[in-house]
């Protein structure tokens, strides 16, 4: 496959480690033990939310009663996470029997901004309800992150029985190219950390793939119709 026919694809996939993050269940959202993708073919104007929904079905994500909560890249409005993509997963979420869903940001001061700009105020209805300022949540100490022995996330996201990133296919100036793993940054309250490198003096290559960890029972959603350079 080469980059001509891999950016009209919509990847999701679910992101599974070891152990870690635990979520708001005592018992994890039923889901397939190891790592799967999907990829298809798809355009901004399809029926995402019937391929989201498919591709939930597909990995056994079964959602009835829980709460989930939705991670889109947030950028320019060109760089940002589609709102058609964000708008299907929401939809896809509550077709799946979800009880609360919700869309969030840790790391910009301005994310209600950005959502707005890039079209998700407008796509999603009730978007002033479901938005929630990851940044100014209350924090916990989750155990066991790297050399830190702890990792500070904001409570909603430790509450959620399913965290879903939404990444956006792009350039990356640490990792080339940047997807759904390194949105997870976006979970980490920049007020406590300032920069990912705050997350792990090493760099920031290590905490990405601590982050798969943590995130265990995540669900990733490539926005990869058009890739764009750059964050």
């Amino acid at each position: 496959m080469n980059r001509r026919e891999f950016l009209p694809l919509v990847g999701a996939g679910v992101v599974a480690g070891v152990a870690g993050f635990q979520g708001g269940r005592t018992t994890p959202v039923p889901g397939p033990r190891s790592a799967q993708v999907s990829l298809r073919r798809a355009r901004y104007d399809d029926d995402l939310a019937e391929w989201i929904l498919k591709s939930f079905e597909e990995h056994d994500v079964d959602l009835s009663g829980a709460r989930v909560l939705l991670k889109p890249h947030l950028s320019t409005p060109f760089r940002s996470t589609h709102p058609a993509v964000v708008a299907a997963a929401y939809a896809a979420a509550e077709q799946m029997g979800a009880t609360h869903v919700s869309i969030g940001d840790a790391w910009n001061a301005d994310a209600y901004q950005l959502a707005e700009a890039a079209g998700y105020r407008s796509r999603i209805p009730n978007f002033d309800d479901v938005w929630v300022n990851l940044a100014a949540d209350d924090v916990t100490a989750v155990e066991g992150f790297l050399n830190r022995g702890e990792v500070f996330l904001p409570d909603t996201v430790v509450k959620a029985d399913l965290v879903v990133s939404l990444g956006k296919l792009r350039t990356d100036g640490h990792y080339e190219v940047s997807g759904v793993i390194t949105n997870l940054f976006g979970l980490l309250p920049k007020g406590v950390y300032g920069s990912p490198e705050g997350i792990h003096p090493l760099g920031t290559a290590a905490a990405a793939s601590e982050l798969v960890r943590v995130f265990r029972r995540s669900f990733a959603i490539v926005d990869a119709i058009v890739g764009v350079d750059g964050t």
